[in-house]
């Protein structure tokens, strides 16, 4: 892209393309990003909230940004998730609240995911079958294993016949492969955490009020991580635009064609996948600032959010940790229902 951006054959120099952008258009995209980043903070709030009635949303944009730093560092999006389970489990969540907040909202997620996919990539059909075939078919590919990847999620997390049956299967495994020493002990000790994480599971899932707003502000996220590539692409066109449904439709479609690529953060699928669809929109303006408008738009999706996971990495690292110690020493990290027990028990004193 730099290669493109600085030597290209379009008869224009860096400087002179630099010219061309509509810096304002960078603004907005700049402020689409920090309203997702919002907006995935503040799910982390509300199920934090759900689950031990406590209000941390410093913990909350924590946790956020430590997710999509692992997400982007680690091969098809697979760090996040874990992390955050660890990371909540650190600072004084139970295991299995831990396990199921981090899972509660990526199953949000997906079902938002595909719901908003299916919707924008129906309204631009006809235009997005004429695109770069490949693209197309990996998208469909990736449509689907997102639909069936968030089936067996929610079986697995709220089946008491599915989810307890594959952990036995996979228990035994383990047992005759000679890595489990205690069978009985670990056997007992999984199914109980089993049991616990689907009950919380099934608890989210209860609310009909919460579980709605989830799958509504994931929605709303994704579109505004969509809208980024809108603002970015209206910084740079020179003739009428095309329109918003479009391109967020054309941007859903690299999504879902790069998704499962097995590259620590899609890095140069999502370039690729950008130019080859995008290509036809930037004809008017040449190679060169079509180039940089990929570093534009990578620069918001992708470098950002590394920025941002050093940052709180670094923070717990002088400060954070010293005051998560700090405070589960004193118990100030108990979740809210054991706090109000240990208050009962006072009292009875």
């Amino acid at each position: 892209m730099l290669y493109t951006s600085l030597s290209g054959d379009d008869g224009l120099s860096l400087t002179e393309a630099l010219e061309l952008i509509k810096w304002p258009f960078l603004g907005i995209a700049l402020a689409m990003l920090v309203l997702s980043l919002i907006i995935d903070a503040s799910k982390f709030v509300l199920l934090i909230y759900q689950s031990t009635r406590r209000f941390r949303p410093f913990l909350a944009f924590k946790t956020m940004a430590l997710g999509r730093y692992y997400d982007n560092i680690t091969p098809s999006s697979t760090g996040g998730q874990p992390f955050q389970i660890y990371y909540l489990n650190k600072r004084g969540i139970k295991g299995e609240v831990a396990t199921s907040v981090p899972l509660m909202k990526y199953i949000c997620w997906q079902i938002g995911f595909v719901i908003t996919s299916f919707i924008f990539l129906m309204l631009n059909y006809k235009y997005l079958m004429t695109q770069n075939s490949l693209i197309v078919t990996l998208a469909w590919v990736g449509f689907g294993m997102n639909a069936l990847l968030l089936v067996a999620v929610l079986l697995l997390s709220t089946s008491k016949k599915i989810g307890p049956a594959v952990i036995v299967w996979f228990l035994k495994l383990l047992n005759r492969m000679k890595l489990i020493k205690n069978y009985r002990a670990t056997f007992s000790k999984t199914m109980r955490f089993v049991v616990s994480y689907q009950r919380c599971m099934r608890e989210f899932t209860s609310n009909i009020f919460y579980f709605l707003l989830q799958i509504l502000l994931a929605g709303a996220e994704i579109i505004c991580n969509a809208s980024i590539a809108y603002f970015v692409y209206l910084a740079f066109i020179q003739d009428d635009p095309a329109s918003f449904s479009l391109v967020i439709s054309i941007t859903l479609l690299c999504n879902l064609a790069v998704c499962f690529i097995p590259v620590p953060g899609q890095a140069g699928a999502a370039e690729i996948s950008f130019i080859s669809v995008y290509g036809n929109l930037f004809t008017s303006i040449g190679h060169k600032v079509g180039s940089i408008a990929v570093v534009f738009y990578r620069l918001f999706t992708y470098y950002s959010m590394l920025l941002l996971g050093i940052g709180v990495i670094l923070y717990d690292f002088f400060i954070g940790n010293k005051r998560a110690e700090k405070y589960r020493k004193t118990h100030l990290f108990s979740d809210g229902f054991v706090f109000k027990k240990k208050i009962r028990k006072r009292k009875i004193k």
